[in-house]
């Protein structure tokens, strides 16, 4: 028996195979822009953060009869919203400030931030 040899076809080329364009990187570029762009806008709009986090931490302190570390970051709190230039934030701060000194006794203390606290409202 004669090994059949295999017909051999004239004319055509083989051309190689193309591989569609590749989606792999769209598919991780498009969800990293849209990351990018709701943290850049979450910064942008809760520049506020460190004074509420300043206020809040001067609250507990407060509610537990910790006076001075109350006190102490009531001003951090001051410090930051004078630096955002936030009337409202300012008046709140304020307020709390006169309350610990209020607390702990130094009423002319307490009557400085209530002037404070007035001459912003207006």
């Amino acid at each position: 028996m004669a090994k059949s040899r295999k017909k051999r076809v004239v004319g055509r080329k083989k051309r190689p195979r193309r591989r569609p364009p590749s989606t792999g990187g769209m598919l991780v570029v498009g969800p990293l822009a849209a990351l990018l762009v709701i943290a850049i806008g979450g910064y942008l709009l809760f520049d506020d953060r460190h004074w509420h986090a300043f206020d809040e931490a001067g609250d507990g302190a407060f509610s537990r009869q910790n006076y001075a570390y109350a006190q102490s970051m009531y001003r951090k709190a001051l410090l930051e919203a004078e630096r955002l230039e936030d009337r409202q934030l300012m008046v709140a701060t304020l307020a709390d400030l006169q309350r610990v000194t209020h607390a702990q006794g130094l009423s002319s203390q307490a009557a400085d931030y209530a002037a404070r606290r007035a001459a912003l409202g207006r």
